[in-house]
């Protein structure tokens, strides 16, 4: 997130920085230029607005994660240098008297989403 604020402060930076090069160029630079630099500006202050609130329901979060997309989803780490993936970590035991395997609540909760998302089932056609 705060890679992402710094991204955007330097885009405005440098978006005012052209406006200024068109002020003092004075009719020489295009108004729909000018007008353009200045909706990119607008654009970039509502998305620092929609950062700050979700940045704001991630810190309040037990775990400092927010998926946007799906709720039960974490952020994993993997082997590569500042890369990570949004997925589930499964848990699966087995009850030994029974011998069932038992998934955790989570999972149950994906697998639901999951079922959900691709809506009902079909029977296969023959030919």
């Amino acid at each position: 997130m705060k890679r992402r604020l710094e991204r955007i402060d330097e885009s405005i930076a440098r978006y005012l920085s052209q406006l200024e090069t068109a002020d003092r160029h004075g009719d020489a630079v295009p108004e729909a230029k000018v007008e353009r630099l200045k909706g990119k500006i607008e654009k970039l202050k509502e998305e620092i607005i929609r950062l700050n609130t979700i940045n704001a329901e991630m810190i309040k979060s037990e775990d400092k994660q927010i998926s946007l997309t799906d709720p039960d989803a974490r952020s994993m780490a993997t082997s590569g240098k500042d890369t990570g993936i949004v997925g589930y970590n499964v848990h699966i035991a087995v009850d030994t008297q029974h011998h069932l395997i038992r998934l955790s609540k989570s999972w149950q909760i994906a697998a639901i989403t999951m079922a959900r998302r691709s809506g009902p089932a079909r029977k296969p056609t023959s030919r």
